[in-house]
């Protein structure tokens, strides 16, 4: 298997089981942008931070674009190797207790 889809399915196991642990408990959500129902949790951004330290210590040189921390001015186009990922697709249905999230 290859090497990056392997840590791939390893990371997305780590995730899961970390948003799982939280999934219909009492967490905060925030108000993310003036958008209605655009909200981000602490569960957000630590599987954000969690795929970007597994990835930093697997794969130093790629990068990623996450829905948490992405900079617009940033140029990711520079990046050989460059993940997108949405750490917790579906907040809105992770915050109301909906398993599709």
């Amino acid at each position: 298997m290859h090497p990056r889809l392997s840590f791939m399915l390893e990371i997305i196991q780590k995730l899961g089981e970390f948003q799982h642990r939280y999934f219909r408990t009492e967490i905060e959500f925030e108000q993310k942008s003036h958008i209605m129902n655009d909200v981000v949790s602490f569960v957000d951004r630590e599987c954000e931070k969690m795929f970007h330290d597994a990835l930093r210590e697997k794969f130093p040189d790629d990068y990623v674009m996450g829905e948490e921390t992405f900079d617009p001015k940033y140029d990711y186009s520079q990046h050989d190797n460059l993940w997108i990922i949405d750490p917790l697709d579906g907040t809105l249905m992770y915050q109301r207790g909906v398993p599709t999230y």
